[in-house]
């Protein structure tokens, strides 16, 4: 079985559709993948796919701490506090 990374995070260009990005995350989740991240940098938000098909919003102030990747935590404040 090939290699795969354990967290996948997107950052979209603004020719990218977000019905073909979050396609894009859901491919990686359905082929095994443990978590994808759409980052959404002029919302400030990140929507995760780590355990639902259609992504949910984590908005600035809350942490990110996926029970796949054991001790890793991100915080979507922290994340987006270099746009400041």
């Amino acid at each position: 079985s090939p290699l795969r990374p354990a967290l996948v995070a997107d950052d979209p260009s603004p020719r990218d559709t977000r019905t073909w990005v979050r396609g894009q995350c859901r491919a990686y989740r359905d082929r095994g993948g443990d978590v994808a991240w759409l980052a959404r940098p002029t919302r400030r938000t990140i929507e995760g796919f780590d355990n639902t098909p259609d992504g949910a919003p984590f908005a600035e102030g809350t942490t990110r701490t996926p029970p796949e990747l054991p001790g890793f935590e991100l915080s979507v404040s922290d994340l987006f506090a270099v746009l400041d």
